[in-house]
């Protein structure tokens, strides 16, 4: 191999620093919890390692070689990364169940084309794929954000010298401009307003990233730290270092510190790439020691193959400890080593390839395509039909066979005489279950499809109306998915009983006028949501409200129980609110929890075993305890069909061969759809004594908007 005559050992070491602090971070070790800014450290580095490049191209030749360009980065990045896809896509198939393949086939076939970031940008604001597993290539978003930086910046430094020669001007100082103008300013301006609005979605956005590349890019176009006297250099690139070890070190990895974080990892990267190779001193030795040196040339591999064992494992294991994640990191060097010496540098370094732009072109459209076969393989593979087998719960114990009638076969058995002997008896392998666990992610209910359900980000409600339109009784659901997986059984119930029903439904967000908690910090925006349903409901005050969320906690300091007593009380006020303007309050309680395990998961994967899906019954888990001390302190009338999910102390996760669990502690639809008659009893006698009640007749507020006559209603019929 021929040396980089441009090559800078500081350059190496600061990859090596990067590539640390991200094994450190994913190995859960607790006092780098903001060793993600290592890759904010590699987006800097890249920015600065092309832009070099390139400009030194133009200067020379006065063009660019796109071709060459392209084929420069295929051999550079291309087999590495699809041994990785390929080998993470036949583990995934042989680790995990069934019911992950179709998601994470994807995730590797977006990997290969680079563009998994937006997939997962998609993904972080899908309340109902909160309860996916880690993807085992998530890992890929930042190589995307760097391929598709690739993609434009060479054609912007051809433009920025072409506007240099038609106005007789230096190419650097043009470039400089150019690209702060057209990439920098907008970009830091995307990520200013992207970061205090939706982080989440920030953290994968390549138009909020790409000015730290552009960033890496100025720095090798001006060079400013060359008027700059050694001594002052030597200490500035001193404090750079530790400025980044430190912000490693002194930041989470929560949304309200990623942002702030990058900003403050780009300058210090900047500085060091601005102030090395310069000449000989204390931190430029210390980059280029041995270690850092090979630690840094591995770093491209090390961050390929340590990532997916990691997610595999925890996907398959559940939550890693310390110990564990940092074994595994360890181990992943083995392979990482090996691709770097058998495929990324022969590939990278063959003499035949350096030579053919089409024949190194063409390696790369086959490895990419060899990585996009490989997921959608995965993907396509997932069984889609309903032949997993198991039995239904016979009220007497018997097997039945085929049907899927769900908790019609668990009455007229009262609360709690299901044994566990029984519960467990039913679990033998006779009969389909439904829907099939690979499908249960889409047994949604009708109004999550309609859209009635707005996402984490937006404070304005959406209307949903199902029913009889012009009902005289009025019945308004509302909560979060918790509520919303309900909303198939009332309005059966509805349409039977000539009811007029409003759905206003908000991803992880309960009826409270205490704040919620979000990603560890206040939520206003569900405040504000629920402000702006209690007005609504207070204009067109329902019957009856029937209410449900999962209660996690609202924001306050102190523990739990402090926190739970704020949610309690903003639960009260709301509720009171409701109340003085007539309309009758029911809370349907929380269903049993899960915890971590994913039932739907698990009988994809233990079909003839679904004995090992089965949890304990928590009366302390999700919303339960809120929602019934809410009740229990304001007089509330609660409807809890707990006896009719899970029928004894153990839970089993197939009733009458239908499965009850999709996505976490979500119900599926199909199950939910059982529960109509036993929701009915005892719904219809709260909806008609609140009918009745001579509390109905509060005249509504002059001016206020109604939920007839409210611009925002979206109606569903």
């Amino acid at each position: 191999m021929t040396p980089d005559p441009g090559h800078r050992a500081d350059v190496e070491g600061l990859r090596a620093i990067a590539i640390g602090l991200v094994l450190l971070y994913h190995g859960r070790v607790e006092a780098f919890g903001g060793g993600f800014i290592g890759v904010d450290v590699f987006f800097v580095i890249s920015g600065f390692l092309i832009t070099r490049s390139l400009i030194g191209e133009l200067e020379r030749r006065g063009s660019i070689g796109l071709g060459a360009f392209y084929a420069r980065r295929v051999r550079r990045l291309l087999p590495a990364a699809a041994l990785m896809l390929a080998t993470t896509a036949l583990a995934t198939r042989a680790l995990l169940p069934p019911t992950l393949w179709r998601d994470f086939g994807g995730d590797i076939a977006a990997a290969a084309a680079y563009a998994v970031n937006w997939r997962l940008a998609l993904r972080s604001v899908d309340y109902l794929a909160q309860d996916l597993a880690a993807s085992p290539v998530q890992h890929c978003w930042s190589l995307a954000i760097e391929e598709q930086f690739y993609l434009v910046w060479p054609v912007l430094l051809l433009l920025a010298a072409a506007i240099a020669r038609g106005r007789a001007k230096p190419l650097r100082p043009v470039s400089i401009a150019v690209l702060a103008t057209l990439v920098v300013a907008p970009s830091l301006a995307w990520w200013a307003v992207r970061t205090a609005s939706r982080p989440e979605l920030a953290f994968f956005d390549t138009g909020a990233r790409m000015w730290e590349l552009a960033a890496g890019g100025l720095v090798a176009l001006s060079r400013p730290g060359r008027m700059l006297p050694a001594r002052w250099r030597t200490l500035l690139k001193a404090t750079a270092v530790a400025i980044l070890v430190a912000l490693g070190m002194a930041v989470d990895d929560s949304p309200r510190w990623r942002g702030v974080a990058a900003l403050a990892a780009v300058g210090p990267t900047a500085l060091l790439l601005s102030l090395g190779g310069l000449g000989d001193d204390l931190v430029e030795r210390a980059l280029s020691r041995r270690p850092l040196q090979r630690i840094g040339a591995w770093s491209y591999s090390l961050y390929l193959w340590h990532w997916p064992p990691l997610a595999l494992l925890a996907a398959r294991w559940g939550a890693l400890s310390t110990a564990q994640a940092l074994a595994i990191v360890a181990l992943s060097t083995v392979p990482a080593v090996l691709s770097y010496t058998l495929v990324e540098n022969p590939i990278r370094f063959a003499p035949a390839l350096r030579a053919s732009t089409p024949l190194s072109l063409s390696l790369g459209a086959n490895l990419s395509l060899l990585g996009l076969l490989a997921g959608l393989t995965i993907a396509l593979s997932m069984p889609r039909d309903a032949e997993t087998r198991a039995a239904a719960l016979q009220p007497d114990g018997r097997q039945m066979r085929g049907a899927a009638v769900g908790a019609a076969v668990l009455s007229p058995r009262p609360l709690g005489s299901f044994s566990d002997a029984e519960v467990l008896a039913s679990l033998t392998t006779v009969a389909a279950i439904t829907p099939a666990p690979t499908l249960a992610t889409n047994d949604r209910p009708r109004a999550e499809n309609d859209h009635c359900l707005v996402d984490a980000h937006t404070s304005v409600p959406r209307v949903c109306r199902y029913g009889d339109p012009s009902g005289r009784i009025h019945v308004a659901l509302v909560g979060d998915s918790k509520a919303g997986q309900w909303g198939d059984a009332l309005e059966s119930i509805g349409v039977r009983h000539g009811w007029r029903l409003t759905y206003l439904l908000k991803s992880a967000c309960e009826l409270s006028t205490s704040l919620a908690e979000a990603q560890q910090a206040p939520d206003p925006i569900c405040r504000a949501w629920g402000e702006s349903v209690l007005g609504l409901l207070a204009a067109d005050p329902p019957d009856l409200v029937l209410t449900s969320q999962v209660s996690s906690t609202a924001w306050a300091d102190g523990s739990d129980a402090t926190k739970r007593e704020v949610l309690v009380e903003g639960m009260l006020e709301a509720y009171g609110r409701l109340r003085a303007r007539g309309s009758a309050v029911a809370i349907l309680i929380d269903n049993p929890n899960p915890g971590r395990l994913k039932v739907d998961d698990c009988v994809s994967q233990h079909p003839d075993d679904l004995a090992s899906c089965t949890f304990a019954r928590d009366p302390g888990s999700g919303g339960r305890p809120a929602q019934l001390a809410a009740a229990e302190r304001g007089g509330y009338a609660v409807i809890d069909l707990a006896d009719r999910i899970c029928p004894g102390a153990t839970c089993p996760p197939v009733i009458g061969n239908v499965l009850v669990y999709r996505q976490g502690s979500h119900l599926t639809r199909t199950y939910v759809s059982t529960l109509s008659d036993a929701l009915e009893q005892r719904l219809v006698p709260l909806v008609e004594s609140a009918a009745r009640s001579d509390a109905r007749n509060v005249a509504r507020r002059d001016g206020e908007p109604t939920l007839r006559d409210s611009p925002t209603v979206s109606r569903t019929d």
